[in-house]
């Protein structure tokens, strides 16, 4: 908790592959749902605010030259809409309570070790990498970026927020707890 805000935080990395769509889907649904087994009345889903993100391995459902078009043109919002994880997001409502900041940057995944250059012999580049906020909550996106890393095949993602957090004026939680008990009463 941050004052009275209630905060929940899960870094994965999701099943690898193109064709592991329902593994994928199905670790995020686990984790909004099942992520606290131990304490089965609480859901990662229903803190006040929560962040997930990670390698969520989603992937871009073009073929190389085409998916090389858009990300040429910078045409990034055109080339989300065959995106895995906003596929998702349609399709299953507990994932559709993932918000994500504007990404304006080229996919962050598959990359030519120590170069700019993606790998593309087996892969068509995707925004593995993604950085996923409860929506609805009060969150403004500061900024939301890649890293222009030449270390790894991937380009880690960063991201800037700001958050409202509150706090309860206790005597006041006490007399509406007390005024509703003795409504509740009075209604018997």
């Amino acid at each position: 908790n941050v004052n009275d805000a209630s905060f929940a935080i899960a870094c994965c990395h999701l099943s690898a592959g193109k064709e592991n769509v329902e593994s994928r889907r199905n670790e995020v649904v686990d984790i909004m749902l099942k992520a606290f087994s131990k304490y089965p009345d609480i859901k990662f889903k229903d803190y006040d605010y929560f962040f997930f993100f990670g390698d969520v391995n989603s992937r871009i459902n073009l073929d190389k030259d085409e998916c090389m078009e858009y990300i040429t043109q910078r045409k990034f919002n055109e080339l989300l809409t065959f995106d895995q994880f906003n596929v998702y997001k349609k399709e299953t409502s507990v994932i559709s309570q993932l918000e994500e900041g504007c990404i304006n940057f080229a996919p962050t995944y598959k990359y030519v070790y120590g170069s700019e250059n993606y790998n593309l012999k087996k892969r068509t580049p995707s925004w593995c990498d993604r950085i996923f906020y409860k929506k609805g909550a009060k969150v403004d996106v500061v900024k939301y970026g890649r890293c222009e890393y030449t270390l790894s095949d991937h380009k880690p993602i960063y991201g800037v927020y700001n958050v409202k957090t509150w706090i309860v004026d206790q005597n006041e939680k006490e007399k509406i707890i007390r005024n509703l008990s003795i409504n509740n009463e009075s209604n018997i």
